[in-house]
Formats: C-alpha cells, structure tokens, sequence
C-alpha cells in the first residue's frame, strides 16, 4: 500500500515538474480531490527538468503488485462478508 500512495505520485509530480514532497497534499481531506485531478491530468515534461530523466516505463512487476494490492484490499473483503468469514 506504501508503494502505491507514496511511490507513484512522486514519481508522477517529478515527472511533471513539481516536487515529491507536494504529495503531502493528498493528506489534506477536499484538497486531495482537487490536487489528484491536478496531478492526473496535466500532462508530463517531454524531456528532461530539474528532477532528471522521464521516468522509467513501469514494469511488469509494478502491474503485479498494483493488481494484487487491489485484490487484497478492495476485493477479498467484499468476497469473504458475503462468505460467512469474519
């Protein structure tokens, strides 16, 4: 879970210029929903900026664990309160 709320929308702020301590903004409760439709939607650097290179391409692995993450959070839940388990 560290790695989906902490990693990528630092990944994702430095790749649109901004710093990956502004993440902090999605702490704050009705600013994070504007700061998330911010950062989801304007567009990355084409190039290199002050943070480096574009970021790597996600790889195989990071689908994985972003898949079974959600699983395990949002779908197993939902499956074992109907199952009887608790």
């Amino acid at each position: 879970m560290i790695y989906l709320l902490i990693i990528y929308p630092i990944r994702r702020l430095n790749d649109v210029g901004g710093s990956g301590w502004s993440c902090l903004f999605l702490l704050i409760p009705v600013i994070n929903i504007i700061y998330w439709f911010i950062v989801v939607f304007t567009a990355g650097d084409k190039g290199a900026n002050k943070y480096g290179n574009p970021p790597r391409p996600n790889r195989k692995i990071d689908y994985i664990i972003t898949i079974s993450l959600f699983i395990c959070i949002f779908i197993l839940p939902i499956i074992f309160s109907f199952s009887g388990f608790s």
